[in-house]
């Protein structure tokens, strides 16, 4: 996978089920949060393993500013919630 560099110049591990947790609750309205939550979170890492080699590092800003992209174009409500919870 990848690494993600923090705010404080942390560098940790890419958690997949951290992203999956967030996206979840911010999908939690729709009735289908769980399946959505499953795509959704394919569709962002795919967006990052294509253009990072394996063992790259992704910054936390532009984890959360794709994720917050790609909720916005699915579901604007659930966009509110993530950012609500994930300032930049």
């Amino acid at each position: 996978m990848f690494m993600v560099k923090s705010g404080t110049s942390h560098i940790v591990p890419f958690e997949r089920d951290r992203l999956y947790i967030s996206i979840y609750d911010a999908c939690r309205h729709r009735p289908t949060a769980i399946k959505d939550a499953t795509a959704l979170v394919e569709t962002i890492i795919g967006l990052f393993a294509s253009g990072i080699a394996a063992g790259g590092i992704v910054t936390r800003s532009d984890l959360v500013k794709t994720t917050a992209d790609v909720l916005r174009r699915f579901d604007s409500a659930a966009n509110v919630y993530y950012m609500a919870f994930h300032k930049l």
